[in-house]
């Protein structure tokens, strides 16, 4: 997937997930990519959400409390069309 943050700057790194994120193995697998090998060392200043439903934004929000990091939702208005 081509990741155009990546191209405008080079310090910043992307990583999208395509999956169910309020599963159980999902919610692990999550939370894991968050952190290096062990949980003291996060691997991500910030933690940005596409997602299109208030269970999985919920869930991302738990996860980044956990590790006490940035969680910023991109929420898409479909009466305004634009990202808020």
């Amino acid at each position: 997937m081509d990741l155009c943050a990546e191209g405008i700057n080079p310090d910043v790194q992307l990583e999208a997930f395509h999956m169910n994120i309020t599963s159980l193995e999902g919610f692990q697998a999550f939370r894991d990519s968050l952190c290096c090998g062990d949980s003291s060392k996060l691997r991500v200043d910030l933690v940005l959400s596409c997602v299109d439903n208030y269970e999985a934004r919920m869930t991302i929000n738990q996860a980044s409390l956990s590790f006490a990091t940035y969680f910023l939702a991109a929420l898409h208005c479909a009466a305004c069309f634009h990202v808020l």
